[in-house]
């Protein structure tokens, strides 16, 4: 993969000291639990709510085949393909399951006492992915499918937060909506800086978050702000959530390592695959419950190729994401050749196999207004959804022009009270089962072996989805559509290590030459209809899986729709790490904020500090306390 020169905007550097995180292996709390010493500016510990900052200050996010610049600079440089980050780590992933035969994941970094033992990518990880390539002039744009996209908090905190780590408290204080109009146009359209590189016919576009010069290579790595676990689970609806508490090191909850393992298990992959598409060191990890920052990480490279790959050594790592494109640069060309000139959406699905694993592949010719019906289905949700979570009070107006508009019809139909009620709940059932509850990649792939209050029994939700991973193609909601064109093919590998065919490679080395025999096949045109809308069924179903609310009063809501003890003890885990927080704020409350390398003076025992009238939520109130001058003897006197 070759680096493309491209002038770009100075990358942001780590601020508040948070540098020394990335030469240091392992969590760094950002406050320790047994001597309450901040090991980093205070400051960062309480997150500014979504309601305060100010999105629209931010550049806008383009896709890939909205800019413009990423199809000319692919022009210039003769590639045919441009994709984004974003827009190919799930199909990337697809390639990681076939030529890796289904490695499992790594595990040996855990504690001997730590409970869960799948080893398994999770279910939204492993079901069929889809994607559009849109014809752009002489190039294809690779965008995601956004069929079943949903808005939720962290992806909104994503972006604040990344600010919040690469500015100092001053800049980013800038972007609180009530001091925001100093904020300039020129800066709220600041172009973003972006790595391009190359590789085959593909020019792949990757957004650079961080740098520093002192780590390997380019210095470049990404940041990632990752939510503790019943804040994925229900991301949704994350509020009741937000009190659970990272607490200890290990265990099976409130844990740093628990949230290492399902990171493993559900997104390291993408976030690996993007490094690399960066040429970046490593990932830069801020774990949160959306009120509360607990501590960062860095994890480079060959730490997670250690959890992905079994070897710290990147080579295998380095060489699967080659062989990866190259055989998606096969697909791609095989498919624009049978359908040339025309915008395309493809699946891509990765199966189990006694012998060999398979990758089945379909490709639908289809046009940019039905493309974009796709792409906009869920815009409108989304946007309500993130309005009503950024403006309580233009929530509330929507709820007030809701009821107006309710009783005006309930009075207008003749309903009483009790009807009016039963119209309600059949309004909630049909709700619930037309429209999954919104998520994220991240919340609905974080799927776990779910316990009960008491800490036995597995969840059964991971039974249903399995269950609906591994159905067949001729479980049939959708019937095929006979009428529009399609290809099908499976794509099988064999791995070759120094000439000798292999399983999968292990612990490859650089002087070790990997090689893949491979079969590209087409299917029959109705064998291929009928897979195609069964993967589209399987899609949806585990969507659908993953995204339900359970609504305790409507009886056709079931456990198999959600675990119900299990969401109850993490709410539980939430009520008590809330209890737990105020308990120690109010123990806290006058006390100063010690910071680890910060000049600091013990008070003589004779003395009683007072700082009841000091008001101390900044490093530097603390020292304006601290040194502020001290009345002399004759004014004592």
């Amino acid at each position: 993969m070759d680096r493309l020169d491209v002038d770009q905007p100075r990358v942001p550097r780590l601020e508040h000291g948070l540098d020394r995180v990335l030469f240091n292996p392992g969590v760094h709390t950002l406050q320790d639990r047994r001597s309450r010493v901040y090991n980093f500016d205070p400051y960062l510990q309480k997150i500014m709510p979504v309601t305060e900052f100010d999105y629209d200050a931010l550049t806008a996010y383009k896709t890939s085949s909205q800019d413009n610049f990423l199809s000319e600079f692919a022009k210039k440089h003769g590639k045919k393909y441009v994709g984004s980050t974003s827009s190919m780590t799930s199909t990337l992933a697809h390639f990681h399951y076939l030529l890796s035969a289904w490695r499992k994941i790594n595990t040996d970094m855990l504690s001997r006492d730590f409970p869960d033992t799948l080893q398994s990518f999770t279910a939204l990880n492993r079901t069929p992915t889809f994607m559009f390539l849109r014809r752009k002039g002489d190039t294809y744009a690779i965008d995601a499918d956004k069929e079943f996209d949903g808005a939720n908090v962290l992806m909104l905190l994503g972006r604040s937060m990344e600010k919040l780590m690469t500015l100092p408290t001053s800049e980013f204080e800038r972007y609180r909506k009530d001091k925001s109009d100093g904020i300039s146009e020129v800066e709220r359209n600041k172009p973003e800086a972006y790595h391009y590189s190359s590789l085959g016919d593909f020019l792949l576009r990757s957004q650079l978050d961080a740098q520093d010069d002192r780590l390997p290579g380019t210095g470049m790595f990404d940041i990632k702000t990752r939510a503790v676990l019943p804040v994925r689970m229900r991301s949704g609806d994350h509020e009741p959530m937000t009190g659970y508490e990272i607490s200890q090191a290990q265990g099976q909850y409130e844990s740093f390592e628990r949230e290492y393992y399902d990171m493993m298990r559900g997104t390291a992959l993408k976030y690996s695959l993007q490094a690399r598409m960066g040429h970046m060191d490593g990932i830069f990890v801020a774990y949160h419950n959306v009120k509360r920052i607990f501590g960062f990480q860095y994890i480079s490279m060959s730490e997670l190729d250690q959890a992905l790959h079994g070897t710290p050594d990147t080579t295998l790592g380095d060489r699967e994401f080659n062989l990866s494109i190259g055989l998606l640069n096969e697909i791609l060309n095989k498919v624009t050749e049978k359908f040339p000139d025309q915008s395309i959406r493809f699946c891509f699905e990765t199966k189990a196999a006694e012998v060999l694993p398979s990758m089945h592949i379909y490709a639908e010719p289809m046009s940019e207004e039905d493309i974009d019906t796709i792409q906009n289905s869920q815009k409108e949700k989304i946007a309500k959804w993130e309005r009503n979570l950024r403006d309580p009070a233009y929530k509330l107006k929507q709820q007030q022009a809701d009821d107006l508009a309710k009783e005006d019809d309930d009075a207008a139909n003749g309903f009483g009270d009790s009807s009016s009620d039963l119209v309600q709940e059949s309004a909630k059932k049909e709700v619930s089962q037309a429209e999954p509850a919104s998520t994220s990649s991240e919340a609905g792939s974080e799927t776990t072996v779910a316990q009960d209050s008491k800490g036995t029994g597995k969840d059964t939700i991971v039974k249903d989805i399995e269950n609906v991973s591994t159905a067949s193609e001729s479980e049939g909601e959708v019937e095929p559509d006979e009428d529009k064109p399609i290809l099908g093919l499976v794509l099988t590998v064999r791995s070759k290590v120094n000439d000798e065919y292999v399983e999968r490679p292990e612990n490859l080395r650089k002087h070790q030459n990997w090689t893949i025999d491979y079969s590209l096949t087409e299917k029959s045109d109705q064998v291929a209809r009928r897979e195609y809308a069964g993967a589209k069924v399987r899609r949806k179903k585990t969507y659908a899986k993953l995204n339900s609310n359970l609504d305790k009063t409507d009886p056709d809501s079931t456990e198999s729709s959600y675990n119900i003890a299990y969401i109850d003890m993490l709410k539980e885990l939430s009520e008590k790490g809330r209890k737990m927080r105020a308990g120690i704020d109010q123990k806290t409350a006058n006390q100063p904020k010690i910071v680890v390398g910060m000049p600091y003076v013990k008070p003589e025992k004779s003395q009683n500090v007072d700082t009841d009238d000091v008001s101390i939520e900044r490093v530097g109130d603390y020292l304006t306390w601290l040194y502020k001058q001290k009345p002399s003897s004759a004014e004592e006197a």
